[in-house]
């Protein structure tokens, strides 16, 4: 690979090396950037080095001087030959094999034998037949790349495949190519980014299509089909996560945007189908200085508002520490784990965190899956966890004297959903003492042994959580120099207009087997 462009020395070196145990070494010219009259002298000085090392030669076409390169290596001492027939393949092709065989024979009577050159040209026939054919040399199509290999290497360094600086590569889409294509394609083309397995999911239906159509696609069509909802992103991935492992890592739940208003509808889809498996996402805005209306943005795929007491007019609620705070959420102080608004008639479904100001030291955002915890307390206390299932499991009392009782998970829709809150400050909760065991069981489980997703949000990020299978809290922190950790908090009901959803539909809580 890219043999052309490499150290001599170093090449030699591996050559030497390996020699013992290969019987040919092809070296490519992987972006055509050679000369007959380079590709002669280079294949000289490499046998006079390596000791006449058995070397074959695999060229491209891209300056249109595969077929002579490739002739004057043989010419050279070059004993194997890797080409195509009618030089199909990437970009402007390869040696075009027929017409190597016919120079060789032509210029200095060389047949290769096993070769009926009868058929050669009826070979070229059936793949014109085809449409099989090369691009030629510096046309828009000499700049396409559909191997996923070759992709990958452009999204590391775009010089990797061409030998021109200002050369933009036109990707395509077939059954040879990768999720990197798809990576690609959001990332460098839309300015987006989504969590690895969506492009792979994109990979694996394109491909299907591909194989089933016998053709490949433009950055255009997938587009298009994207934007139509004919290459499906994702299959059924609403059942629980059996271990919760996958939230270890924020890059399974992270999307990027410049701004919330510029996301696709193949980035909306994506979002909320990662956002009902896995119940949690985080959103990246490269538009920091429109930090409101991101979120005024985002939360409209997630229902309508709700207030709180302490919210502005656009329903945001300000999160920062306050000097002399009672309230361990107003602190820098290590924050329990809990879900959002338990006392009201009727919780937010939602819950919208966005950094506006990060801590210097601390202050990582953490969450846990709700059903990692049934499954830990159906282990451990499977009686005690259907007793909290009972709409008097709990008793609340505040520091106004205001008494509330409930449950801590409920059934509903063939789901289960949570409701947690421990004593603080404000709060003091009392289970009832059939339930004692198993509540205290979610503390013990949360503190010590609970598989958790820790992630610092900067500044525009978005954490967005399912209130009824996420809890959440913060780790403790110190204040900055300067400005102090803020952060904006909205609330949705979970009832956004279908018609912002597309195919999906928001599912809240999660499902159990058994």
């Amino acid at each position: 690979e890219d043999a052309s462009r490499a150290d001599f020395d170093f090449l030699t070196q591996c050559i030497s090396k390996f020699e013992p145990y290969l019987e040919l070494f092809f070296l490519c010219d992987t972006v055509g950037c050679l000369t007959p009259e380079k590709s002669y002298v280079w294949l000289r000085n490499l046998l006079e080095v390596t000791n006449g090392a058995a070397l074959g030669v695999h060229f491209h076409n891209d300056m249109g001087l595969a077929l002579e390169n490739t002739l004057q290596a043989i010419r050279a001492g070059a004993v194997g030959v890797s080409g195509t027939f009618s030089g199909i393949g990437e970009r402007a092709g390869n040696a075009p094999l027929e017409q190597v065989l016919h120079g060789l024979r032509m210029r200095w009577g060389w047949e290769v034998e096993g070769i009926n050159y009868s058929a050669l040209e009826a070979v070229t026939e059936a793949l014109a037949t085809l449409g099989a054919r090369a691009n030629p040399p510096y046309s828009p199509g000499a700049r396409s790349h559909e191997t996923g290999i070759h992709v990958h290497s452009l999204l590391c360094d775009r010089h990797s495949y061409t030998i021109f600086p200002d050369e933009e590569p036109e990707i395509w889409f077939g059954k040879c190519s990768g999720a990197s294509n798809f990576k690609y394609l959001f990332e460098r083309h839309l300015n987006q980014s989504l969590p690895q397995q969506c492009y792979e999911k994109l990979r694996t239906s394109l491909k299907e299509l591909s194989i089933q159509e016998q053709r490949s696609y433009s950055t255009s069509e997938v587009l298009s089909m994207i934007e139509q909802d004919l290459l499906p992103m994702f299959t059924q991935m609403n059942n629980a996560v059996p271990d919760s492992q996958c939230l270890e890592d924020p890059n399974l739940i992270r999307f990027r945007v410049e701004q919330i208003s510029q996301m696709s509808k193949a980035m909306l889809n994506g979002l909320l189908e990662v956002f009902n498996q896995f119940g949690c996402i985080i959103i990246a805005c490269d538009r920091v200085s429109n930090f409101r209306q991101n979120l005024l943005d985002i939360g409209s795929y997630f229902g309508q508002i709700m207030p709180h007491r302490s919210s502005d007019d656009d329903g945001i609620v300000t999160v920062t520490p306050t000097p002399g705070a009672n309230y361990t959420a107003l602190t820098g102080q290590p924050f329990d784990f809990h879900t959002d608004g338990n006392f009201m008639p009727v919780p937010p479904k939602v819950v919208a965190l966005q950094c506006i100001v990060a801590a210097d030291t601390g202050g990582e955002s953490q969450v846990v899956q709700a059903e990692t915890l049934y499954n830990f307390l159906k282990e451990q206390d499977p009686i005690g966890l259907q007793a909290l299932f009972e709409p008097d499991a709990v008793v609340t009392t505040t520091v106004d004297g205001e008494v509330y009782q409930g449950s801590v998970f409920v059934r509903a829709d063939n789901r289960v959903m949570l409701t947690y809150r421990p004593s603080d400050h404000q709060v003091t909760v009392q289970a009832k003492p059939e339930v004692a065991q198993a509540y205290n069981l979610i503390q013990t489980y949360l503190e010590n042994g609970a598989d958790k997703l820790q992630y610092k949000l900067q500044p525009g990020e978005i954490l967005v959580m399912d209130n009824t299978r996420i809890l959440h809290t913060h780790t403790p922190f110190k204040e900055n120099q300067g400005a102090k950790r803020k952060f904006h908090r909205l609330w949705f009901d979970g009832k956004p207009d279908h018609h912002k959803l597309a195919h999906n539909q928001l599912k809240f809580g999660f499902s159990i087997s058994g």
